[in-house]
């Protein structure tokens, strides 16, 4: 995809979702940014080799994995989580819809491709993809919020005993918490007669 495609996915992703503008459209140009600064750094109006293979187009800076666990490591941190969200979603979704695809890991074994990769760089059909795409993120995608319990209860969805209840399953799940007793310990008596003494 071209460079102003990724630019309007990264505004659209940012609007859309109220993550930090700048951050997000930086993200969504940075693997490929990534990639031209991993080949070569200008010193002095010379090109430098940085001691890295040749990397080619759409190998390691453009890996899901990587982005995907920078996006998941840096999530409670806001610009981070919206610079890690414009690289997947505002840079590698949009590569993942051209015919060549996004690697998984490094570019060597598979590649995803999406809807079959049948985008080719620069056509009509980039940029209807991107503007509907954009559309959906910047409009549609927040307009369907799914509620949270509370939501529903207020709604009357569902009733108080229902709302308790999940909420307690749900508490206890992000607590590792197990209902019920805690496990008896079945230890011998000499043991125990130890453990009574002061």
């Amino acid at each position: 995809m071209t460079w102003p495609s990724h630019i309007l996915m990264g505004i659209a992703l940012a609007k859309g979702f109220d993550l930090s503008l700048p951050w997000c459209v930086a993200g969504s140009l940075f693997p490929d940014l990534a990639e031209m600064l991993a080949r070569r750094i200008v010193v002095r109006g010379k090109a430098v080799f940085v001691g890295l293979p040749q990397i080619a187009h759409r190998t390691y800076t453009h890996s899901l994995l990587f982005a995907g666990l920078c996006l998941l490591a840096g999530w409670g941190i806001f610009p981070i989580r919206s610079f890690f969200a414009g690289v997947l979603f505002g840079h590698l979704l949009l590569d993942a819809l051209t015919v060549m695809g996004v690697p998984v890991v490094d570019g060597r074994h598979r590649r995803v491709t999406l809807f079959g990769g049948k985008i080719r760089t620069g056509s009509l059909a980039e940029l209807v993809a991107v503007l509907a795409l954009a559309f959906t993120t910047y409009a549609v995608a927040p307009a369907v919020k799914v509620g949270g319990l509370e939501d529903l209860y207020q709604q009357g969805v569902i009733d108080r005993y229902e709302y308790e209840k999940r909420k307690k399953a749900l508490f206890d799940l992000l607590l590792w918490r197990h209902s019920g007793p805690p496990p008896s310990r079945h230890l011998p008596p000499s043991v125990e007669r130890l453990l009574e003494e002061p």
